[in-house]
């Protein structure tokens, strides 16, 4: 541990399953001790040997003889948030549609997330996925890093709920010295500043519990055998204790409100990047240089917007593929399909003239 009296050899790797809050606390730490703070979805060659002294560290790594002799020998305290494994299931659902990099966890260990995409909570497919061995390897990196009694350990429910509570005694483990630091930490790394830095839609509702009204007690019992070994071992219930049971159509409401909402709100954003590019100051340029410059920046511009475009059609497509399988019973979800096809009439609508601007 490094001295109380100094911050100059201080350093903390977070490690733990993704979507566990990690990003989180990596930030609060970072800002609490003013370290350099450092995420990579793999780890590259001479990765320990070219730290800083000091340091945060985000990695999601099984717990395995070699990475904790890397972790002693370079002098590194290890903290370990935990989150409730459905939660983390749902956040994985919602992040892989956005970010497309996932693969990269575990270096793809057991699979990647490219079958859930556009997927439901309750589909078919999805629950699949919840079942398969690429799961149980995500959610074993906690489950094994918690069983080391050096593990500092941090729930994400607990820290969401009451964070300085929770912060105070872990940054006295820690060192001390950071202490006065955590309330200016926690209001730099509230979800609405959060939000508008991460352009992979990073942070969504930090919502703990917000399994329970995504699932209905026939999606638990069905995942129960392979989710409850890794919630009982993290101290979790597949109980239903914030709300009660939401039938199969609310929970689908449920989905799409949270989900739906989101895609509202990103093509409202390429809406505005569209009218901001159509109200480009027209005055007239002192030289050509500083035009070429100016075309060089449209393209640009126009290239990423296709491209956000072309991602969020692909989105809508998924899950009207997803919906053909809820036409047996066409009244209950007649509605969701009416919103996905008025969705993708307002998607045409937007981008028909794009070969335009």
């Amino acid at each position: 541990m490094a001295s109380p009296l100094s911050l100059k050899n201080l350093r903390i790797a977070i490690v733990g399953t993704p979507r566990s809050g990690n990003t989180w606390l990596r930030l609060l730490i970072h800002h609490i001790y003013h370290i350099p703070e450092i995420a990579l979805p793999t780890l590259p060659e001479n990765f320990w040997e070219d730290l800083p002294n000091a340091c945060v560290i985000q990695i999601h790594q099984l717990r395995n003889e070699e990475i904790e002799n890397k972790l002693t020998r370079y002098g590194f305290q290890v903290i370990t948030p935990v989150r409730h494994p459905l939660d983390v299931l749902i956040s994985i659902l919602h992040y892989a549609i956005w970010d497309g990099q996932t693969h990269h966890w575990l270096d793809g260990l057991n699979g990647d997330e490219k079958s859930i995409y556009g997927a439901m909570p309750r589909s078919r497919v999805f629950l699949d996925y919840c079942e398969s061995s690429r799961v149980q390897s995500l959610l074993s990196i906690s489950k094994e890093w918690i069983a080391d009694s050096r593990t500092k350990v941090v729930r994400y429910e607990e820290l969401v709920g009451n964070p300085t509570k929770i912060l105070e005694p872990l940054i006295e483990q820690i060192n001390p010295l950071g202490l006065p630091e955590i309330a200016t930490a926690l209001k730099q790394t509230e979800l609405n500043q959060l939000k508008p830095k991460a352009a992979n839609h990073h942070f969504w509702l930090g919502k703990p519990g917000l399994w329970q009204q995504l699932f209905t007690p026939c999606e638990i019992e069905l995942l129960r055998s392979a989710i409850l070994p890794i919630a009982t071992a993290e101290e979790y219930s597949l109980d239903f204790t914030l709300c009660s049971p939401p039938t199969a159509l609310e929970a689908d409401q449920n989905w799409i409100k949270y989900f739906g909402l989101e895609c509202r709100n990103a093509l409202a954003e390429l809406v505005r990047r569209r009218l901001e590019r159509k109200t480009i100051d027209q005055k007239p340029f002192e030289n050509r240089e500083d035009m070429e410059k100016e075309i060089h920046r449209l393209n640009v511009h126009f290239l990423l917007l296709n491209q956000e475009a072309e991602r969020l059609g692909h989105l809508v497509n998924l899950m009207e593929r997803e919906l053909i399988h809820y036409k047996k019973i066409p009244q209950r979800f007649l509605w969701v399909t009416i919103f996905w096809h008025w969705l993708q009439k307002k998607w045409r609508n937007i981008f028909s003239s794009k070969k335009q601007v």
